[in-house]
């Protein structure tokens, strides 16, 4: 398969990868400021319930594991639940 049907492959599928230069392959940002935002308070209020014991157990260990997730999301401007629905919160540049 050449790189080019690769790269058409990838753009039907919603634009999940671009190409980078010397042929890598790169994430493409689908998360807008308000978005990244939202999701590092969350992880903070999470983590600060977490830490002071008022969220314990399986229901605790579950949402310190959201908070990472959502810290990492937010830190990457990319989140992959968004692309098999092709959503992007990020604002379209004019």
């Amino acid at each position: 398969m050449l790189w080019n049907e690769v790269i058409r492959d990838i753009d039907k599928a919603g634009r999940f990868y671009k190409m980078a230069s010397k042929g890598d392959f790169a994430m493409v940002k689908n998360m807008g400021s308000a978005d990244r935002i939202i999701r590092v308070l969350l992880a903070v209020v999470i983590a600060f319930l977490f830490f002071t014991k008022q969220i314990t157990g399986t229901l605790g260990i579950i949402l310190a594991i959201l908070a990472v997730v959502f810290l990492l999301t937010s830190l990457a401007g990319f989140c992959p639940l968004y692309v098999p629905f092709k959503i992007s919160t990020k604002k379209k540049v004019s």
